[in-house]
């Protein structure tokens, strides 16, 4: 929500950024408010490992996460504009729309990175039993 609405508002802005460049931006903007909820509310991790180690991990899954989305949105634009190569940006609903269409593909990569690797849970050591008593 965060990325495109600071995508909507940079396209609009400035229309001879590339798209792209106006996405990569958004994003920035999106990553440590995804971080904080996602380590606060979805994943409750704030009780285990390190805020700063979990945003290391956040920013690396998110990064492929950027790059899955850049691929994604530019495959929906060419079929949307009939385009493979842009010379100018393609109107801004067109490429929200197409970010938009991007968004199921690359929250599956995303969530799924944060649950098993991100944000997991810590082992629990295995106790002996007489040596518990």
């Amino acid at each position: 929500m965060v990325d495109n609405c600071t995508k909507w508002f940079l396209l609009n802005r400035y229309p001879d950024v590339p798209w792209w460049l106006i996405a990569t931006i958004g994003f920035c903007f999106g990553l440590t408010n995804g971080f904080f909820w996602n380590r606060h509310l979805t994943f409750r991790a704030r009780d285990f490992g390190s805020a700063r180690s979990q945003y290391f991990k956040f920013a690396i899954t998110n990064c492929v996460g950027l790059l899955l989305n850049l691929t994604i949105t530019k495959m929906f634009l060419i079929l949307l504009t009939q385009k493979l190569v842009h010379g100018e940006n393609p109107e801004p609903r067109t490429v929200i729309f197409a970010s938009i269409l991007a968004i199921p593909f690359v929250a599956i990569w995303n969530f799924s990175a944060a649950k098993y690797w991100t944000f997991r849970a810590p082992k629990e050591p295995v106790q002996d039993q007489a040596h518990s008593e």
